[in-house]
């Protein structure tokens, strides 16, 4: 006898949406790399994509890969629109900041 497997399942591919999208600032990862994207499931047979069964429109970073639909109470602010910057405090160096400095050469 004989054994066939059968394969079936489902896929997801995502597409960005053509026309004015501008970028917007990823609520994970902060980076101005959001946009508007087509999410659709698709039933599969044999690798091979049959039928849709699941649309959405959603907002995508293409860094960290975080997503969520859109009109789901939250929207991603557009990058560059003042207010939504990463605010700094004047006078002091951003975080992290190492001012340069030359080793001391060992020994002395």
């Amino acid at each position: 006898m004989a054994c066939v497997p059968i394969l079936i399942g489902c896929s997801t591919r995502i597409t960005s949406e053509d026309g004015d999208n501008p970028p917007r600032i990823c609520a994970k990862c902060n980076n101005a790399s959001v946009t508007k994207a087509k999410s659709r499931t698709w039933f599969e047979a044999f690798c091979i994509p049959l039928f849709p069964f699941t649309n959405k429109k959603i907002y995508r970073c293409s860094i960290c890969g975080w997503e969520i639909k859109q009109g789901a109470g939250f929207e991603p602010p557009v990058a560059g629109h003042p207010g939504f910057a990463p605010q700094q405090q004047q006078g002091y160096p951003p975080q992290g900041y190492v001012p340069n400095q030359m080793p001391k050469p060992p020994g002395r």
